[in-house]
């Protein structure tokens, strides 16, 4: 039912027009693998800006800006797992951006470092 130029929403709410079929952005914490004087960046992954997840890694490289260049793998700072694309992000998840090489241990979690 359209009620001027707001559509009412699943929730009950009223959501405006230019919102409807958007999605939230998730923000996110991110560490530079093997740094451990790193303080870890709040980044926003916004699907409107980062259509692909590739374009999210280029996103994390220009504002991580990390010594060994491009941000090309994220994992998480077990380094268990490797993070393959957003269905595997979480809302205030920690993670590690690596580049080509394999992720590194530190003596201290990266999840130690936090804000």
């Amino acid at each position: 039912m359209r009620n001027g130029n707001y559509e009412s929403s699943d929730e009950g709410g009223v959501e405006p027009h230019y919102q409807q079929g958007s999605t939230r952005g998730l923000y996110t914490y991110v560490y530079v693998n093997g740094d451990e004087h790193f303080l870890p960046k709040k980044l926003l992954v916004n699907p409107k800006r980062d259509r692909t997840y590739n374009a999210f890694l280029d996103y994390a490289t220009k504002v991580l800006n990390p010594r060994y260049g491009a941000v090309r793998n994220i994992y998480t700072p077990e380094g268990r797992h490797r993070i393959r694309g957003f269905e595997d992000m979480t809302p205030d998840g920690r993670y590690v951006a690596c580049g080509r090489e394999r992720y590194k241990r530190l003596d201290r979690p990266y999840v130690f470092f936090c804000h």
